[in-house]
């Protein structure tokens, strides 16, 4: 079950993922991590989207 708390750290687990991300656009387990902390909200489209970037970057790690 995710409280108000744990959702404030799921975003905040998220932002620093998207921090991560502009410094270094390639790095393919900050987009999977994201992925999985938008599936722990429930949020399938953001999952998926970046789930993707993550298969883009290296195909055979995520497939």
């Amino acid at each position: 079950m995710i409280t108000t708390n744990n959702l404030g750290r799921l975003e905040q687990a998220i932002e620093s993922y998207d921090q991560a991300i502009e410094i270094k656009p390639d790095y393919h387990q900050a987009w999977y991590n994201k992925a999985c902390y938008y599936a722990l909200q429930n949020n399938i489209e953001q999952e998926i989207e970046n789930l993707q970037q993550a298969i883009n970057l290296i195909p055979e790690e995520y497939r």
